[in-house]
């Protein structure tokens, strides 16, 4: 009996050891990652109208952040959007049409910012953008060393004659990976692309496993938080039903990894993220 009883004990304390190096291995994994947030940035939208299919926001402006992402992994830097054109940096708010419906500004340059960091693009192994909209894509031509990531609906939609994206700088990079459905940037389930079309064709989102938290980042699934709230759907987005489709494939991911949503767009959220040198771990 006495032998019966130390048997158990042993095995009890092999199989406590074996769940906490199981953990421990799953911190190690997680523990290397850096997320910082770069300012891609802003828009004024004087007819808020379009942002939704109904007439909730008719008469509403609204001023939206632009944030673009670079994770740090050990396999590499992943740059989750490219923000505004560069371009646009000389434009000084007032100084144009108010009637306009949609006007972009640039507090800061991409470039620079990246710089500020003792990077450039070159060191930037790889690419995504949630979509080929302009205020996410709108420095992709930094990046045409970089391997990127896309959906292969999206790199059809951006590239076709025509194409309301105007974004033919995607087909230019080194590399090109295509998917639809999901795919593990760094092998190791840490960093996941996921497709959540509806707003463009090949639209998608971003799974991070943090150390402590896993987050999501929307693109342009969400624009902010009322839309997430009650589905409102843009006008322009390119298909409603499958927008919906998307919104309720996030939402089930959301709750399964119990995680923590950042909608790209939304000011509130966009203020209270770490500016650099600081970053999410």
């Amino acid at each position: 009996m006495k032998i019966y009883r130390l048997l158990c004990l042993l095995l009890f304390i092999s199989l406590y050891s074996c769940k906490d190096s199981v953990k421990s291995v799953e911190t190690d994994k997680r523990s290397d990652l850096k997320v910082f947030v770069l300012d891609g940035g802003y828009m004024v939208i004087n007819d808020l109208s379009m942002f939704t299919q109904d007439d909730s926001y008719d008469g509403q402006r609204k001023i939206i952040d632009n944030p673009v992402f670079l994770i740090e992994h050990k396999k590499g830097r992943l740059l989750w959007d490219t923000g505004l054109p560069d371009s646009l940096s000389g434009r000084i708010p007032g100084e144009v049409d108010t009637t306009t419906s949609i006007l972009f500004y640039i507090r800061k340059k991409l470039l620079h910012q990246i710089r500020a960091m003792n990077l450039s693009p070159d060191s930037i192994e790889y690419l995504a953008v949630s979509h080929s909209h302009i205020d996410h894509a709108g420095n992709v031509d930094y990046f045409e060393n970089s391997t990127l990531f896309i959906d292969e609906r999206e790199l059809g939609y951006a590239t076709k004659d025509r194409s309301s994206t105007n974004n033919d700088q995607l087909i230019k990079n080194s590399e090109i990976i295509t998917f639809t459905g999901s795919y593990d940037v760094f092998g190791d389930k840490s960093v996941i692309i996921h497709s959540m079309p509806g707003h463009t064709p090949g639209h998608m989102s971003l799974q991070v496993n943090l150390k402590r938290d896993t987050i999501f980042l929307t693109g342009d699934l969400y624009h902010f938080n009322e839309q997430r709230q009650f589905q409102r759907i843009p006008k322009f987005n390119t298909d409603t039903q499958q927008t919906l489709k998307s919104m309720e494939h996030f939402e089930r991911l959301v709750h399964q990894y119990k995680a923590k949503v950042i909608i790209q767009h939304e000011r509130t959220q966009f203020t209270q993220l770490p500016v650099y040198p600081e970053y999410l771990e």
